[in-house]
């Protein structure tokens, strides 16, 4: 058995994708994180204790594909009329 473990994912930290990307804005990729559950980001994401390794592979094809946008939910304005 081998002595050196070599992980097959290409894994850089939050502060490694914003550097390689300039275009990227902290406070976006922040947001998309912290709601990486309802956007699809999870599967993009390891978290190792409080440091989140972003797989950067699945990363860019999760921005190709729309970075996980929905359609949004649409407001129902008959309960904000003002009286």
């Amino acid at each position: 058995m081998s002595t050196h473990a070599k992980l097959k994912r290409n894994l850089a930290t939050v502060k490694e994708v914003l550097a390689a990307n300039p275009y990227l804005t902290h406070g976006w990729l922040r947001h998309q994180l912290f709601n990486r559950h309802e956007n699809g980001l999870d599967r993009c994401v390891f978290p190792i204790g409080r440091k989140l390794l972003i797989d950067v592979d699945l990363f860019q094809e999760w921005m190709e594909q729309g970075c996980g946008q929905a359609e949004p939910p649409r407001r129902d304005y008959r309960y904000n009329v003002r009286r």
